[in-house]
């Protein structure tokens, strides 16, 4: 949660003037090189992952390290989509100095290292479904409350501590100064042959006391000053009504089938009006003929009817339709715009 800090044990080894002699920058760097650098460097994740549309300062904000060692940290996110959820890569270019082992401790070896780490960007959703499972996921709200944070801890660390360093300057001098007429009225004690002295210097004395209490008073002068106003940045959100996202897709509503219709035909058919039984019309006459021989009517009748004589066979092709498929509802975003401080000002994202 803290930006880049410096490690005090690791800076004042090396806090000698003139003491460091780096040769020129060599670009390829070993494994045994590479590990010490990265070692020198806390807060730098395996993965990162990530809400998406978050300040892409994410990737150097949690950084730690000893600024004595690590000279430089620069991030490649040009690769990263971060209003897009998906997996990308940063790469982390690091230039260091490192002592030589086969050398003096004053010399130093400048080395440049590349790692890359993977980047996840997540949907709000999937942000919170990783923090209920325990994950370290992180949404752009905790970040921006984690930099408005460290923002205002700066400048009241740095006002509390500028009048506790003044004080004690001020009350040194003071208790110095004093001391001095002190010890001079006791040697005058002691010494009767000088006794003379202190009633002589009497307006010496007497000034250097009035000095003494003018310069007691320049502490007391300092709380009445107006303090510095620290500015109490609130992060100021506008609220964006998404739509929802859906497509259109194709769906059946009948699947291909084959028809069958019958074929007719209008036919005559003869009937012989004695026996009643049809007959085609070629053999009708020799029929008609017998019954009359044998003492029937004779005669016939011929009706016309329908007669299946084939089939026609239709192929129908499959039928289709189309609805709306809802991909993701409708969603509200809250969206940074700013900060703004009690006392009117302000300041972009």
């Amino acid at each position: 949660m803290a930006a880049v800090l410096l490690f005090s044990g690791c800076a004042a080894a090396q806090n000698t003037p003139g003491a460091i002699n780096t040769t020129p920058m060599v670009k390829e760097s070993t494994e045994t090189s590479k590990k010490a650098v990265l070692s020198a460097i806390k807060g730098m994740r395996e993965k990162f992952k990530v809400e998406q549309g978050i300040d892409p300062e994410v990737l150097t904000h949690y950084l730690e390290y000893d600024k004595e060692i690590i000279k430089e940290v620069k991030v490649n996110d040009s690769k990263v989509e971060w209003n897009k959820p998906g997996t990308y890569e940063a790469i982390y270019t690091i230039q260091a100095n490192l002592p030589q082992e086969d050398k003096k401790d004053q010399e130093q070896t400048s080395v440049e290292i590349t790692e890359k780490v993977p980047v996840q960007i997540m949907t709000p959703e999937e942000v919170e479904e990783d923090k209920k499972a325990g994950g370290d996921a992180i949404s752009k709200e905790d970040f921006e409350e984690d930099k408005t944070e460290e923002e205002t801890k700066k400048p009241e660390q740095s006002e509390v501590a500028k009048p506790e360093e003044d004080k004690k300057e001020e009350e040194s001098k003071p208790a110095d100064e004093d001391k001095k007429p002190e010890t001079k009225p006791d040697t005058g004690e002691s010494k009767p042959s000088t006794s003379t002295k202190p009633d002589t210097n009497n307006g010496t004395t007497d000034s250097k006391p009035t000095t003494n209490a003018g310069t007691t008073t320049k502490p007391n002068t300092t709380p009445n000053k107006p303090a510095a106003h620290t500015h109490n940045w609130e992060a100021q959100y506008k609220t964006v009504q998404h739509a929802e996202i859906g497509h259109n897709e194709q769906y059946v509503i009948r699947e291909a089938w084959t028809e069958y219709v019958p074929i007719y035909e209008w036919q005559t058919k003869y009937i012989c009006n004695d026996c009643h039984q049809e007959f085609p019309y070629e053999m009708i006459w020799d029929h008609i003929f017998e019954e009359m021989e044998n003492g029937g009517k004779g005669s016939y009748t011929d009706s016309p009817v329908q007669v299946q004589v084939g089939t026609q066979t239709i192929q129908h092709p499959a039928e289709y339709g189309t609805r709306y498929v809802i991909d993701k509802p409708a969603w509200t975003e809250k969206v940074l715009t700013g900060y703004k401080c009690s006392c009117g000002a302000t300041k972009d994202k």
